[in-house]
């Protein structure tokens, strides 16, 4: 079965997408949600994936991830973002700061990495888990 929404008329996408969902009717697969892209980093995050023509569909880079979390503006998307970060390289955070600035520099990157993981998740010590980035001051 596949559905299609306009922006208008989805009202729980944050950033207000058209967009596509594909789901099996009979549930032997998960829905797939295609995304049409509104704002230009977007589309540059697209033109940065590897092209999935020879094999399986490739995730969406995770800087570009960031960038729409923080869009979102949600608490789990807070905890997404900090996520994110536990795995990116040193270049994809570099693009991470530098979306966040272009994206919602309200919503500062810093604060989020800074504030710890929401959930009172601990580290091995028993310490609250805060990121530190070069970027802390």
């Amino acid at each position: 079965m596949i559905k299609d929404f306009e922006a208008s008329k989805d009202p729980t996408d944050p950033l207000k997408h058209d967009l596509v969902i594909i789901t099996d009717v009979q549930r032997e697969f998960k829905k797939l949600d295609i995304l049409i892209a509104n704002y230009e980093w977007e589309l540059e995050g697209f033109s940065n994936m590897d092209s999935p023509h020879a094999g399986p569909l490739h995730a969406y880079p995770k800087a570009y991830l960031v960038g729409m979390k923080l869009m979102a503006g949600g608490a789990q998307d807070e905890e997404d973002v900090w996520n994110l970060f536990l795995v990116m390289s040193d270049s994809e955070k570099e693009k991470a700061f530098e979306l966040g600035r272009l994206i919602r520099p309200d919503k500062n990157l810093c604060r989020i990495l800074s504030e710890g993981r929401r959930g009172g998740k601990t580290n091995k010590n028993g310490s609250m888990a805060t990121l530190r980035t070069d970027r802390d001051t």
